[in-house]
């Protein structure tokens, strides 16, 4: 890749498929030229309506022969919805990524979060997303012996981590944030501006 530029990327992405997609190279035995540059098809039938569609009504694929995916767009569409997004598939991808991580299940999972009442075991706060959608909360673990501890929202899950489970240094932070509590609550300090 020759810039991190975004715009720059996308031109020299262009360009390169532009001069590299659907070009086969087949070379006579004898010779070793180039025969033949195939171009690609005008129209193309879908594979579940079976409609013969422009070329442009299917989605690009480098992995194909034909360069293009075998289902057209608006067939392409409601299987995405239907499959992808409906919340049981999303669950069941969540709690496969967190049984081949933390070997937890879902009932092990679900009785933690029942243990909890479904807050931080450290705030005590639920996990809230940007748009203000109740998340699910992180598995706390030992990293030494690989236990799970307790469920904590990202914040807090992030901030044992970068503590290092180590108590010596939480007690450090602890009186760090103190001390400039009382310096900022008994002398009115204030960042200057």
């Amino acid at each position: 890749m020759p810039n991190k530029d975004p715009q720059k990327r996308k031109e020299y992405n262009k360009i390169y498929r532009e001069n590299h997609f659907l070009e086969l190279k087949l070379y006579d035995t004898n010779r070793q030229e180039k025969l033949v540059r195939q171009e690609p098809p005008e129209k193309k039938i879908c594979k579940l309506c079976g409609r013969t569609l422009p070329i442009d009504r299917f989605t690009k694929d480098c992995t194909r022969s034909s360069g293009y995916k075998s289902v057209c767009k608006t067939c392409q569409r409601p299987r995405n919805r239907t499959s992808e997004n409906k919340p049981s598939v999303k669950e069941r991808k969540y709690f496969s990524g967190i049984w081949k991580r933390f070997k937890c299940s879902r009932e092990h999972y679900e009785f933690l979060l029942n243990r909890q009442k479904g807050l931080c075991g450290i705030c005590g706060k639920p996990q809230h997303s940007a748009k203000s959608e109740v998340k699910r909360l992180c598995i706390d673990h030992s990293h030494k012996t690989g236990e799970i501890r307790e469920l904590l929202c990202v914040l807090c899950n992030r901030l044992v981590g970068f503590l290092e489970d180590d108590p010596q240094i939480v007690d450090k932070a602890k009186a760090y944030v103190e001390k400039w509590n009382k310096k900022v609550n008994n002398q009115g300090i204030r960042w200057q501006t």
